[in-house]
């Protein structure tokens, strides 16, 4: 799944990371087109989708937020997107929520 400036595309090329729609191409074409208006968040999951996604995020002006490692079921997205860049918050999901509503205000 790609975004571009008015409208949502379906991508049907090779899956990334094993799966489609993934993070990372969501992110990084959300990061081209709406720079820092974007939000990205990885939650947990398996493997190191969003990693790359959350980096351009961040080299684009947008804000990157990352679910705290111990309280995801699965941390590994979680761990690689911390080690892929500096997140602007790693916090618990209640506290993910608080803090998108304040970006958003």
């Amino acid at each position: 799944m790609l975004l571009e400036p008015s409208r949502v595309r379906l991508n049907q090329g090779p899956k990334v990371h094993h799966t489609r729609p993934a993070a990372d191409p969501l992110f990084i074409s959300a990061a081209k087109v709406f720079g820092e208006r974007v939000i990205g968040i990885v939650l947990s999951g398996g493997g190191s989708d969003g990693a790359d996604g959350l980096r351009a995020i961040k080299e684009h002006g947008g804000t990157a937020l990352v679910q705290r490692p111990q309280d995801a079921l699965t941390p590994s997205m979680p761990l690689s997107a911390m080690a892929a860049v500096h997140p602007d918050a790693v916090l618990p999901i209640s506290e993910i929520v608080q803090c998108v509503v304040a970006l958003c205000s």
